[in-house]
């Protein structure tokens, strides 16, 4: 005979802790590293360069030149994002070591 199953709520993932610095958490999956307002920025801009890159060539270029645009964008502005706010995964190396006489 199957066993009934648990307390559903028993069952969820244990909420990732955003309230820690350094972990930059992702809203959707809560993975480290997101950094979800410079990506934002980034594609927002890329998006208007690139439209405006492209609306020399036409419509169509400006359509794509927006894609093109927003997509490097997003990556820039999370590089830039983690340049100034690095994503910590865990201590530093030389936090657990003690210094030793020879």
């Amino acid at each position: 005979m199957l066993k009934p199953p648990g307390d559903p709520e028993a069952a969820r993932l244990p909420e990732p802790a955003i309230d820690e610095p350094g972990v930059n958490p992702d809203p959707l999956t809560g993975k480290p590293g997101a950094h979800p307002v410079g990506t934002g920025l980034g594609a927002m801009s890329g998006a208007a360069a690139g439209a405006s890159i492209g609306a020399v060539a036409g419509p169509v270029a400006a359509a794509l030149g927006t894609l093109v645009g927003a997509l490097a964008g997003a990556l820039a502005g999370k590089g830039a994002a983690e340049a100034v706010h690095p994503t910590v995964y865990g201590p530093p190396p030389s936090a657990g070591h003690r210094r030793r006489a020879m």
